[in-house]
């Protein structure tokens, strides 16, 4: 289930085609950066749905909790994903559950074997329930792209980047 049906996306919901923020939200303001981690402000976007990955994109624009801007990669997949997190360094992964091949449980085995620590947000249109994960464990959060918004997106994003940071720190003590 893809981002179509979240109460808050833009054309899809009203708003004009380039308008930056949907109708009943307000421009949220720049933050301190919530930790300071390898790779800054880059984030990869990881979704098999060309329409679902522009609407994340657009949202985590918005959502972006840094004082410096964001730059964004993007994967269709997750063996492309794999492949980018072997070679750059990135502040956090955005990641689609549900894809074909490679899905998102490929991906977070894949980290942990490669010994890749980054912080995780995964979309789905899954129950969080269903997906059978140790969330704190991973550092990892679950957002529904049913219910996502900018507001609640940089809660998340904060939450797993301090989350992250501190792991990061009482592992070099």
């Amino acid at each position: 289930m893809g981002l179509n049906s979240s109460p808050l996306w833009g054309e899809r919901n009203g708003a004009a085609p380039g308008d930056e923020t949907p109708p009943g939200h307000a421009t949220l303001p720049v933050v301190a950066e919530p930790a300071v981690l390898p790779g800054g402000n880059r984030v990869l976007v990881v979704d098999d749905d060309v329409i679902d990955r522009e609407l994340t994109t657009r949202c985590l624009r918005k959502a972006w909790p840094g004082a410096k801007p964001l730059v964004l990669d993007s994967a269709e997949g997750g063996l492309e994903a794999v492949r980018l997190l072997r070679k750059e360094r990135y502040a956090l992964l955005i990641l689609d559950w549900n894809m074909p091949g490679h899905d998102g449980a490929g991906v977070i085995n894949d980290l942990l074997q490669l010994e890749i620590r980054i912080p995780v947000v995964v979309l789905s249109g899954e129950w969080r329930e269903d997906i059978r994960l140790d969330w704190a464990q991973l550092g990892a959060a679950y957002l529904s792209k049913n219910s996502l918004t900018p507001e609640l997106f940089r809660q998340v994003i904060v939450e797993v980047m301090r989350t992250a940071a501190t792991s990061s720190c009482s592992a070099r003590r």
